[in-house]
């Protein structure tokens, strides 16, 4: 089965989409594609599934051209600014208040869309390292994938200028 290099697994809750981001990501890994395996919203139960204890943001090598990562949306956030930014003491004034948690707990659609736009740059070329020929997204239950697919044309709708709005049309045309 060829896979496309970004694919969503999708489905109700508790019908096997760990399991089945799991097997892909072996598949692909046996095919000789480098790719990398995520999990949202700070869950760990991928993570889990390849062994880990712990939930790390990543890259976590699980095995030769196979990669996890278990994504948040404020270390999205602040890799977003380093990326962009290219300074972790500015990154860290910027970001690393109360006040910006609040405001991204607050905006309805920022926590997906970060998560999005890490997803975006681990497929695509992003300066850091090359980019993954897969990118296979255990996303959460059907309901809140939905969220998940409709956040970046809500928030590029929302903005229209600027760092974030740049990142939300990207990844809506992605999408």
């Amino acid at each position: 089965m060829k896979l496309p290099r970004l694919t969503f697994v999708t489905g109700k809750g508790g019908v096997g989409k760990t399991t089945v981001t799991h097997l892909l990501g072996r598949q692909s890994q046996a095919q000789g594609f480098r790719t990398a395996v995520i999990e949202i919203n700070g869950e760990k139960t991928l993570s889990q599934s390849f062994g880990s204890a712990s939930r790390e943001f990543g890259p976590v090598v699980i095995d030769k051209n196979l990669d996890l990562f278990s994504l948040d949306a404020l270390e999205c956030l602040h890799d977003f600014g380093r990326q962009k930014l290219r300074s972790k003491w500015l990154v860290k004034m910027l970001l690393g208040h109360r006040v910006v948690e609040t405001l991204i707990d607050g905006v309805p659609g920022f926590h997906d869309l970060f998560q999005l736009g890490k997803i975006n740059h681990l497929a695509t070329d992003n300066g850091e390292f090359p980019p993954y020929e897969r990118v296979i997204v255990d996303t959460p239950a059907t309901g809140h994938a939905a969220t998940l697919f409709s956040a970046a044309c809500s928030i590029r709708d929302m903005t229209r200028v600027g760092l974030v709005y740049d990142e939300a049309k990207q990844m809506a045309e992605v999408l």
